[in-house]
C-alpha cells in the first residue's frame, strides 16, 4: 500500500508527463519514466521503451505542431486514471499521411501505472482514432468486420 507522500509524488509525476506532451519536451518525459516503459494504444503494445514512446510523441507533434492536452487526473495507489482531450491542427505529415490543414479534437482515457519512485512504467491509452482522423478531413471506412449487421425478421 502506498502512503500519501508516494501518492502525491505519483500525481505530480502525472502532471509532468502531460506537461512534457504539451511543451514538446522529451527530456522531461525521460525524467519521469522508466527506460523500459510500455505503452499500449487501444489494448495493443506500441512501444516498450523511452525511445519508442518519444517517437510516438514526435509522430503527433509533427502532424500537429500546436497539439495541446487538457486532462482530469484521478489517482488511486500507484495508478492515475486520466480523462483527456487533445486539440490540434494537422499541418504536418502524420506518418505517411499528408496534412489537411484542418483543426480537430480527440478525447480519450489513459491508465498510467507508476513504480514506488514515481516513475511511469506503463501507459494504456484509449481513444476513438476515427474521431480525430475524420475531424482532420480524412475518410474512414470501417473494416467489413466492424460494419453493423442487419437482421430482418422472417415471417
Amino acid at each position: 500500500m502506498m502512503n500519501k507522500q508516494q501518492e502525491q509524488k505519483i500525481l505530480e509525476s502525472s502532471k509532468l508527463i502531460w506537461k512534457a506532451w504539451n511543451e514538446r519536451d522529451p527530456e522531461l518525459l525521460r525524467q519521469y519514466t522508466v527506460e523500459n516503459i510500455v505503452r499500449l494504444a487501444d489494448g495493443i503494445v506500441t512501444t516498450h521503451n523511452q525511445a519508442g514512446y518519444i517517437a510516438t510523441m514526435n509522430l503527433f507533434w509533427t502532424a500537429m505542431p500546436d497539439l495541446s492536452f487538457t486532462y482530469d487526473l484521478i489517482p488511486l495507489g500507484n495508478i492515475v486514471y486520466t480523462k483527456w482531450s487533445a486539440k490540434g491542427t494537422n499541418t504536418g505529415m502524420f506518418g505517411k499521411t499528408p496534412p489537411t490543414h484542418k483543426s480537430g479534437c480527440a478525447n480519450g482515457f489513459a491508465i498510467l501505472t507508476f513504480n514506488n519512485a514515481g516513475k511511469l512504467t506503463k501507459e494504456e491509452a484509449y481513444m476513438e482514432s476515427a474521431n480525430y482522423l475524420e475531424t482532420w478531413g480524412h475518410s474512414v471506412i470501417p473494416l467489413a468486420s466492424e460494419q453493423p449487421v442487419s437482421v430482418t425478421e422472417s415471417t
